[in-house]
């Protein structure tokens, strides 16, 4: 017998502020997209890792099978499943399992024991642990195992509006916060992702991005809504991953600045035929124009700009690949069909256009909450259900998005308010500057000054005297440390709080 998908919902909901369009809202489940792709593809590749594949007919039997043995062992609905979240296949499938059981998923960061980044971490009281610390997976300590399932799972009795995963943030410039999920948000988001993208089961994604961060995960997802193929490996030297791109023929790639540039550095692409690669998102932290087109160039394909944060599932504007460069390198494009995008003043009205402001969205993709945080969730979600970024950005007159900072990355010299990200922008329009880092430090005189941490380009020498030429005075670093890299967390994102904790309890300018 062959079911159906749910049916789309039509509703109709503001873009911006000056049009309305009629938008359909995806309400079935992830378990419904992949019973529909082994249906109807069951002989095409659906995952590749570590160089052997399954097709969608043999993930959608390991996805019931794996579902099953985690039933049998006590898993059900809204309990959750902490996973060891390595790049693997098997995280893949336990991730899923969890999702289409009715569990809540929480995958982890694999830097480490299971349990001590639990303790670590904020509490979600997951009842259920599945590691591979010991070589083999293991659930709770004991041997776990899976057969393939022919039959489908008896429909669970859980709701797409249910808590179905809870992603950590980075916690880049703060501590980190469990961040809970809904299977209805981040599938609407993902599937505008993939119109937006003109997906199809032709496409091939290389994976570069941790399955523990919200775009890592949303690959594997966006994988299933457009039947395409997803390649990975643990292995995420340039290199190696350049050598598949050059195997399975990859056309598309997501991941953050830095990983672009490390390719770039390392010379990765000019050692292997990365002629396949047509498309990719770069994301999730900050670039100039000048990287975005050398990128671009570098690698021979076209690159478009994201926008997003773990809370808005994650992704709520981006550019069109067929946009003009000013735009896909210029701005982070358009707010997408399924998200509502404004810009709020410091007493939450909006500002007029091309006036800075705090980024506020809206839609399916916003999160239920933070986990046990009930005071931090009211404080980022008001009463008319926008949640508050904390990004600091406008809108232009074409209505893309420009991000001028953060609110809790400002520096307050004087009683005048400083953008970090505005000091790294113009410090990288130096030619000798490769990446730069910059933080609030205390100042007995001035309350707080900038201090930055700079990594010059191979063979460059730093020549402090060129600052005066990009930076106003009040901009001026009281500290400057050279460095041979960005400290990043597992995500790939640079980390204000060490780039901070370098800078206190000195007093040279330079070191």
């Amino acid at each position: 017998m062959k079911t159906r998908l749910p049916a789309l919902k039509k509703r109709q909901i503001p873009l911006c502020r000056w049009f309305c369009i009629r938008m359909t809202y995806f309400q079935g489940t992830l378990y419904d997209i992949l019973e529909k792709n082994a249906r109807e593809m069951p002989g095409r590749p659906a995952y590749t890792c570590a160089g052997r594949s399954r097709t969608w007919k043999e993930h959608f039997q390991n996805v019931n099978g794996a579902a099953a043995a985690l039933r049998r062992a006590g898993v059900k609905k809204g309990d959750r499943v902490a996973v060891r979240a390595v790049l693997t296949y098997e995280s893949v499938l336990w991730i899923t399992a969890a999702i289409c059981l009715g569990a809540v998923a929480v995958p982890c960061d694999p830097h480490g024991p299971l349990a001590e980044f639990l303790d670590h971490s904020p509490p979600v009281g997951a009842l259920f642990l599945l590691s591979d610390e010991t070589g083999k997976w293991q659930l709770n300590g004991a041997p776990f195992r899976f057969r393939p399932r022919l039959r489908r799972l008896p429909v669970p009795d859980a709701s797409p509006f249910d808590c179905t995963l809870i992603i950590f943030t980075s916690g880049s410039t703060g501590l980190s916060k469990a961040v809970m999920l809904r299977e209805y948000g981040f599938l609407n988001v993902f599937l505008g992702e993939s119109e937006l993208n003109r997906l199809s089961r032709e496409d091939v994604f290389i994976g570069v991005t941790p399955l523990f961060h919200i775009a890592g995960f949303g690959v594997v997802v966006l994988t299933a809504l457009a039947g395409a193929h997803l390649v990975f490996d643990r292995d995420m030297r340039p290199d190696a991953v350049l050598e598949r791109v050059e195997k399975w023929r990859c056309n598309w790639i997501v991941s953050v600045p830095g990983y672009y540039l490390k390719i770039l550095a390392q010379g990765a692409h000019r050692r292997h035929d990365i002629s396949s690669l047509k498309y990719g998102l770069i994301t999730g932290g900050p670039y100039t124009k000048e990287q975005f087109l050398t990128i671009e160039r570098e690698l021979n394909m076209t690159l478009r700009s994201g926008c997003g944060m773990t809370e808005a599932s994650p992704s709520y504007c981006g550019s069109y690949i067929d946009d003009p460069e000013e735009i896909r390198a210029g701005s982070l494009g358009r707010p997408f069909s399924r998200a509502e995008v404004k810009i709020v003043g410091e007493d939450g009205c909006p500002v007029p256009e091309g006036n800075s402001g705090e980024i506020c969205v809206r839609g399916p993709g916003v999160m239920l909450g933070y986990y046990g945080e009930e005071e931090a969730t009211r404080e980022a979600i008001d009463e008319e259900g926008w949640l508050h970024s904390g990004d600091v950005g406008f809108l232009d007159a074409n209505g893309c998005l420009h991000l001028t900072g953060r609110r809790k990355d400002i520096i307050i010299r004087n009683g005048n308010n400083l953008s970090c990200a505005e000091i790294e922008r113009k410090i990288l329009r130096l030619p000798f500057i490769a990446q730069a880092a910059v933080t609030a430090v205390p100042d007995p005189l001035s309350g707080e000054m900038p201090a930055a941490m700079l990594v010059l380009k191979e063979g460059e020498t730093f020549r402090p005297e060129e600052l005066e030429r990009v930076l106003t005075r009040l901009e001026m670093p009281k500290m400057i440390s050279l460095a041979s890299e960005l400290p990043v967390n597992s995500r790939g994102k640079v980390n204000k709080q060490i780039v901070k904790e370098a800078f206190l309890g000195k007093k040279t300018v330079t070191e």
